[in-house]
């Protein structure tokens, strides 16, 4: 895999919230080398610096998701859903303290968290609801 974004070979200025993704997602050197001196970046770097999460051969690409996919089916949907939405508020830059208190809150409020701390109590796995 390779990325590679043209931009500034067409003339094209990326508008803020472009910009905004890449800086967070890569950092400003990475961002800029992309950006600014259009390079391309194969699979290995964009792994090192964060842009992919994960690389692998297609003959484990299955394999790959359906692990990840019933590791997150053990997690409490509410506590991953609202640190998801925590990460991309902080990463966006111009986070609202009272917002990410709220989902702080939330999670501390719920049914999910019991759960989770009677299951770690009781040494068994948690049946979290989402709620």
């Amino acid at each position: 895999m390779r990325l590679s974004v043209p931009a500034a070979k067409l003339g094209v200025c990326y508008p803020p919230g472009g910009l905004r993704r890449y800086l967070t997602r890569l950092g400003l050197g990475t961002a800029s080398r992309i950006l600014l001196a259009a390079e391309e970046l194969e699979d290995d770097e964009l792994l090192r610096t964060g842009y992919l999460t994960h690389l692998t051969d297609r003959e484990e690409l299955d394999s790959l998701v359906n692990e990840l996919v019933g590791r997150l089916g053990t997690l409490a949907p509410l506590a991953v859903r609202n640190m998801k939405r925590g990460l991309l508020e902080l990463a966006a830059g111009d986070p609202d303290p009272d917002a990410l208190a709220g989902l702080v809150d939330e999670c501390a409020a719920s049914d999910d968290v019991k759960e989770g701390l009677r299951a770690w109590r009781d040494r068994r796995a948690p049946d979290f609801e989402g709620r």
